[in-house]
């Protein structure tokens, strides 16, 4: 799919039918769950619609949406044109190349757009957030921090959005737009190519928006060297890895490797360790072979049991569930 053919289907697709419009037009809030909106959206955002862990949808330009949340992160890229989000009181105008990332359960409502105002919305599943895209951006502090607190919390505390002006910059565009083609155009590498985009769309747009107030700068210790070396140290060795064995390996005292991960990521090093450990175990159960007492060891948890607690906390199944549905779907 060229550039030609991507604008001509997002313009098809962001019209919206007169069924949804009706719809909207009989309620002031809904939660957009799945059911419902297959039913009442299907006829302009995607013939798939949340039932994947990422999922695209073109924004429909001539319909004003009411007031509503979404059970998943929302990220809206604006391809062109303008889109007005209000979230209470305030209101918020993106323009082309900017982005938006709306939290859980944040209610806001989105006025209609003209003929050119094409959009293109990013629906992700917590899981989804949790298990590819964490250990992909947490080199970006505040953008990890926003994601690591609406995972924890939900919409409710905390930073309700994040927004990145790009001023429409050609390589966030140019990468947004391969994203978008292999989405809707799609073929037996595509899902692949997608997890591994995201994260350079993501390192794009905080490279754009680096003058920008809300600047989102790599997370540094107080002497001005990045920290990334040691999440990168946690994550390589989270089934070993203790607070006394990071801090050793760094030259620092647990005490302040412990302040620093707390103040730049929001979370403790056992967290840190804890979310690390559930992407590798999420991994493993791919594996058909692979017995869930085997991931739980590989990853460095002889209590059974807990492994199995922490497990639901982050993926909200079990792990015989979750590598059943994993080795269906491959």
């Amino acid at each position: 799919m060229d550039k030609y053919g991507l604008e001509t289907l997002l313009k098809q697709r962001s019209i919206y039918s007169l069924s949804a419009s009706s719809f909207l037009g009989t309620v002031t809030s809904y939660s957009a769950k799945t059911s419902q909106l297959k039913e009442h959206f299907a006829t302009y955002y995607t013939t798939e619609f949340p039932s994947e862990p990422l999922l695209l949808s073109c924004h429909c330009r001539f319909l004003a949406f009411p007031v509503h949340s979404h059970e998943f992160f929302e990220m809206m890229y604006v391809y062109s044109g303008e889109v007005t989000h209000r979230f209470g009181e305030r209101a918020i105008t993106l323009n082309a190349g900017d982005i938006l990332i709306v939290a859980p359960e944040v209610c806001h409502s989105v006025d209609m757009g003209g003929e050119d105002d094409l959009a293109v919305n990013f629906l992700m599943t917590k899981e989804f957030v949790s298990r590819s895209l964490f250990k992909n951006i947490y080199i970006y502090q505040k953008l990890i921090a926003f994601f690591t607190e609406a995972l924890s919390n939900g919409g409710h505390t905390g930073s309700q959005y994040l927004i990145f002006k790009t001023g429409n910059n050609e390589k966030v565009h140019s990468i947004a737009s391969e994203i978008m083609c292999e989405f809707f155009d799609p073929d037996s590498f595509s899902e692949t190519a997608l997890e591994c985009m995201l994260p350079l769309f993501f390192s794009a747009a905080v490279r754009s928006s680096a003058n920008d107030n809300d600047t989102f700068d790599r997370a540094r210790y107080s002497n001005g060297r990045s920290i990334s070396p040691i999440l990168r140290y946690i994550e390589t060795n989270c089934k070993t890895a203790t607070l006394k064995s990071v801090a050793a390996h760094f030259g620092y005292s647990p005490a302040s490797i412990s302040a620093l991960l707390k103040r730049n990521y929001g979370e403790s090093f056992m967290k840190l360790r804890h979310r690390f450990c559930m992407n590798l175990a999420g991994a493993l159960l791919t594996d058909p072979d692979i017995l869930v007492s085997e991931v739980a060891e590989s990853v460095g948890f002889s209590n059974i049991s807990f492994f199995y607690d922490l497990f639901g906390r982050y993926y909200g199944t079990t792990p015989a569930e979750y590598k059943k549905r994993m080795n269906l779907k491959n």
